[in-house]
């Protein structure tokens, strides 16, 4: 089931596919690459059920194709008017939403696609209930009866979220150095704020009121923060995933730790050293402060199942060597349990070692016998059982959303390749003219 998105910023127009397994966005700065991912991630995340009073009672009868076509306008229309403002945390009216258009481009198999799924939503609005469908089913069920005024919110939230794939979504931002160490800074300035609105209001200064309000982040920028807060309130790890928390311990040099100075929150959080040293995260290398999101994400947010991790720019501040080191973790992440994973990335590295995997898949998928070479190699995890059409590569090239296609050479990356021929071509230019300048000084001597 295809995405269509027209006038989202710069992005004139573009189709994601909603099937993908591991999605990697790459093109130009300020082409709408952090938009288009912080959209996927909203998806099916709320809704307001003013936009679909005409429904009727979704477990009166099996769904239809006409149902659901209809419920997913409404709840295109409800985007378009209020939801995409409320979560870029901006109004209606800017710029960067005018004429913005979002549909799926084929309603004629919904129904196809909705029971072929089989999908758990849990605790949907923070409630105690269970939706669950299963495969080849039309309808659902709960492990419980929610009460009656609340039902038909928790059918359309759950039938939009097996539809539009929104499962137990995280956005990691890029700069994520930042949140670690100032988080508490932001929540003590949002105290300071509402107490000072709540005093406009009183004065009747409506106007300065709603001009403080205004977020200085996109919604899902403010669920990291309120994460990071919430663990004050003494989360217990869910270890789901502790092979890969071993390796990002291995990374960081160390494993993210939190603790309240005498018990007054907020939490700080450190690097505790494998010589059990204790490191401030401020005095902490930028690839330790990068991935203790990550790591936090893995220890403490991360469901058992059904998890869609989307990440901006993952190599930020890393060595090629950890970059590597990190794309594996987040293949072997989307590789098990029906997780998904989508980055953004600017890394040549990166692009070249997901073509490496799809390569592998395509070998796998022919029955083809891996190299020795290949099955030992340090940087290189064989075991990645991904299907190339698992993988959806999107270009970003400043006004559309070009998919780049898997063919015999694998996935060419054009925007990186044209530089780095350009770079190589520089270097032949400047080694040819070192090698005639020798030449002459040999000539003379």
């Amino acid at each position: 089931m295809k995405l269509k998105i027209k006038n989202f910023g710069p992005i004139k127009k573009g189709e994601i596919d909603l099937s993908k397994r591991f999605y990697v966005f790459v093109g130009y700065n300020n082409s709408g690459k952090t938009y288009m991912a912080q959209l996927i991630w909203m998806l099916g995340k709320t809704v307001k059920l003013d936009y679909f009073s005409d429904l009727g009672d979704l477990e009166k009868k099996p769904l239809t194709n006409d149902d659901l076509t209809a419920m997913l306008d409404q709840y295109f229309k409800y985007v378009k008017e209020e939801g995409l403002a409320q979560y870029f945390c901006t109004n209606k009216d800017h710029f960067l939403l005018q004429d913005f258009d979002i549909d799926i481009k084929d309603k004629s198999d919904l129904l196809h696609f909705f029971t072929e799924k089989e999908f758990t939503i849990p605790n949907i609005a923070g409630s105690e209930y269970t939706l669950k469908k299963e495969k080849g089913k039309q309808s659902f069920s709960y492990d419980k009866i929610p009460p009656e005024s609340h039902r038909q919110a928790f059918n359309i939230t759950g039938i939009l979220r097996g539809l539009l794939g929104e499962k137990n979504n995280m956005f990691l931002p890029a700069n994520r150095l930042f949140y670690p160490s100032f988080y508490k800074h932001v929540y003590s300035q949002a105290v300071v704020d509402l107490q000072e609105i709540s005093k406009m209001l009183q004065e009747g200064d409506i106007a300065k009121a709603q001009a403080l309000s205004k977020s200085s982040y996109t919604k899902a920028m403010e669920v990291l923060i309120k994460k990071l807060y919430d663990l004050n309130n003494r989360a217990e790890p869910n270890m789901f995933y502790p092979e890969l928390l071993d390796k990002l311990k291995e990374m960081i040099g160390g494993e993210i730790t939190s603790k309240s100075v005498q018990g007054i929150s907020p939490m700080e959080y450190y690097v505790k050293l494998k010589n059990n040293k204790e490191l401030d995260m401020y005095l902490s290398s930028s690839a330790s402060n990068q991935l203790a999101t990550l790591y936090l994400y893995f220890m403490y947010w991360a469901s058992e199942h059904n998890n869609f991790l989307i990440i901006d720019e993952p190599e930020e501040n890393l060595h090629p060597k950890n970059q590597l080191e990190l794309l594996n973790i987040l293949l072997e992440f989307s590789n098990i349990k029906d997780n998904r994973v989508l980055i953004s990335t600017h890394s040549p590295v990166v692009a070249d070692a997901v073509n490496n995997y799809m390569f592998l898949a395509y070998l796998r998928a022919k029955g083809v016998p891996l190299n020795k070479e290949i099955e030992n190699h340090p940087i290189f995890n064989p075991n990645i059982n991904l299907k190339v059409e698992d993988f959806g590569i999107y270009f970003f090239d400043g006004t559309t959303i070009i998919p780049y296609e898997f063919d015999d050479y694998g996935v060419s990356f054009k925007d990186f390749d044209i530089e780095q021929r350009s770079m190589r071509d520089i270097r032949d230019i400047l080694t040819n003219q070192i090698y005639d300048h020798l030449n002459q000084e040999d000539e003379a001597d």
